[in-house]
């Protein structure tokens, strides 16, 4: 069937327990030099995300965040 994805990202965030700090974190990027995290929540490449938040043994969170620009060309939209 192959892949669906046109485009693919991915964010990862550890220690932090609230979601604005993991996303205000990401977005401020401080240290990466290509602010590569800021950019893949910012992107207009990316129309779906999944997050998973879950504990972690040494930092006590880990956040991750996948972004993909998915062709729906042919999929039924589910309403909201």
């Amino acid at each position: 069937m192959g892949n669906p994805y046109k485009h693919v990202g991915e964010n990862c965030s550890y220690g932090y327990e609230q979601a604005i700090d993991i996303v205000i974190s990401l977005l401020i990027d401080e240290g990466i030099e290509n602010l590569g995290h800021r950019n893949n929540i910012l992107s207009s490449d990316f129309n779906s995300i999944g997050v998973a938040i879950r504990p972690h043994r040494s930092y006590r969170t880990n956040c991750v965040m996948d972004f993909g620009n998915r062709d729906r060309s042919g999929m039924n939209e589910i309403p909201y």
